[in-house]
């Protein structure tokens, strides 16, 4: 008989908590079956219903809605499953009172940034207080939240090589102009404004090179009309948002991450990207970004908001291409050897092992082989 996981998430939008969250069920161990269930919808809907698993989206009309809540209670119920997991804090509230009615365990993995939401953060921290276990995606987060070492767990994210042989884009010789990529949801945390304002930098003194600026958000417009004279130089280029990115990065030079001053990230699906890509990354202290970026061997971790040691660092790499190819190589090994899937959906099935009871258990691992 199999062991049931029913995975709650707030959102089907495309974000790296999403792509995690999807991967996880598509890639679920033999003995075990999935079903999804979601406050919002996204296109993460669309590729999980293709990869056979079971999604259903409840949708809240007005604030103080509860008929998602009903909802959840039915399919809880009903199906029985063997363990929740939640990857958002409204899902962990809604799942706390029936995963102790029908004791249940509750496996908590909202917290996916090494920093506490101003507003949500309290609600947050009196979840989580209800979890059986909590998984965060870097020790960062674990620190930051306070979580005790009898309830935290850390299950780094995994890159799916299997995208790597994906139809939908073609490599090529990476050529002149010497371009880097930035790719996350443009929103304030992401600091796109150091990123361009690097850009102009490089610009007056002259230096050939190209900027990309690949992702969706409510700053997208205004960034666009900032830099619309960059954009007509040819010097910047958004691209339009898609689900997929990894054409871009394999054409670019080096991977760019940069967030505003007390932002941590936890561990970062876009530069998961650049270095499977085998690119050198720039990205800011703090958060997360140390646990998987080796300053001066894959890259190098700079200051928060300062566009004069970005651009220094990018015309760095650019001088120095031998250099920066065999930090995009190491790069490389490292998502390799230790940002797999399996590692990432072994290590969560593991953390289910320990809240199960034992005659639920099983030895299964994990295969992403298609």
């Amino acid at each position: 008989m199999r062991n049931k996981v029913l995975i709650l998430t707030d959102s089907l939008e495309n974000g790296g908590a999403e792509r995690q969250m999807s991967l996880l069920a598509k890639y679920i161990p033999a003995g075990w079956s999935c079903r999804v269930w979601s406050l919002n919808q996204g296109p993460f809907e669309k590729i999980l219903r293709e990869n056979g698993i079971d999604v259903e989206v409840r949708e809240r009309f007005w604030r103080w809605d509860i008929t998602p809540a009903v909802s959840l209670w039915r399919i809880i119920d009903q199906w029985k499953p063997d363990i929740i997991h939640s990857f958002g804090y409204m899902g962990t509230l809604m799942a706390v009172l029936p995963s102790k009615l029908f004791h249940i365990p509750l496996v908590d993995g909202t917290i996916r940034q090494a920093n506490i939401p101003y507003r949500r953060g309290k609600v947050l921290k009196w979840a989580l207080r209800w979890a059986d276990r909590i998984i965060t995606n870097s020790q960062a987060g674990l620190e930051v939240f306070e979580i005790d070492s009898k309830r935290g767990r850390v299950v780094r994210n995994g890159f799916d090589a299997a995208r790597m042989s994906t139809k939908n884009f073609v490599k090529k010789e990476k050529e002149e102009p010497f371009t880097a990529i930035m790719v996350g949801r443009m929103q304030p945390v992401k600091d796109y404004t150091t990123y361009f304002n690097a850009m102009r930098l490089l610009e007056e003194k002259n230096i050939k090179c190209r900027f990309i600026a690949m992702g969706d958000g409510p700053q997208r417009q205004l960034f666009m009309k900032k830099n619309g004279d960059l954009i007509e130089k040819g010097l910047v280029i958004f691209p339009e948002p898609t689900l997929e990115v990894l054409g871009y990065v394999l054409n670019s030079h080096v991977g760019v991450l940069m967030t505003t001053d007390g932002h941590g990230e936890g561990i970062s699906n876009a530069i998961m990207e650049y270095m499977a890509c085998g690119l050198p990354v720039v990205c800011s202290k703090g958060g997360g970004n140390h646990e998987i970026v080796v300053h001066e061997q894959t890259g190098f971790i700079i200051e928060s908001e300062d566009p004069k040691i970005l651009a220094e660092k990018l015309l760095w790499l650019m001088n120095h291409p031998d250099i920066a190819k065999k930090m995009g190589a190491t790069g490389r090994e490292r998502i390799e050897r230790e940002f797999t899937i399996e590692k990432m959906v072994n290590n969560t099935f593991s953390v289910y092992r320990e809240v199960l009871p034992h005659s639920h258990q099983d030895n299964q691992k994990v295969s992403t082989t298609d």
